[in-house]
């Protein structure tokens, strides 16, 4: 699959992963993945999603509603997160920006990148707790 996540740092960071072309379908399969991780969710202090690798991210307007519900049921696990997205492509980062302005969540800080560099210096000082 094109579009992973794992658990980093003993559980306190979780990073999304895509290369070539990803869909809306393969993240929400991955996203409601994690609800059924409860207690491994409340754990979790940022995440990061890296599209690096993707050529082609296929998400129209429509799954783009239905990415944010999702983010709102886990927001129900997952109450306080940075949340950084790395995506240097043009049309990557135009979804992912519209996604971020569908996004509004209480207790999640969420932010848009080009480069991975920029992502992890905010991610380091944007968690809970820092």
């Amino acid at each position: 699959m094109p579009f992973s996540c794992e658990f980093v740092e003993g559980g306190r960071g979780l990073v999304f992963s895509g290369s070539g072309l990803v869909t809306a379908g393969e993240i929400v399969t991955v996203k409601i993945g994690l609800k059924e991780r409860p207690e491994a969710l409340r754990q979790v202090a940022y995440a990061l999603v890296d599209f690096q690798s993707v050529n082609e991210l296929r998400v129209s307007l429509p799954e783009i509603e239905l990415l944010t519900g999702i983010d709102q049921e886990l927001a129900q696990l997952l109450p306080a997160v940075a949340l950084a997205v790395v995506a240097p492509g043009n049309h990557v980062f135009g979804v992912s920006r519209m996604w971020e302005s569908y996004l509004d969540l209480p207790g999640w800080s969420v932010r848009v990148f080009r480069s991975a560099s920029e992502a992890s210096a905010w991610l380091h000082q944007a968690q809970p707790g820092n």
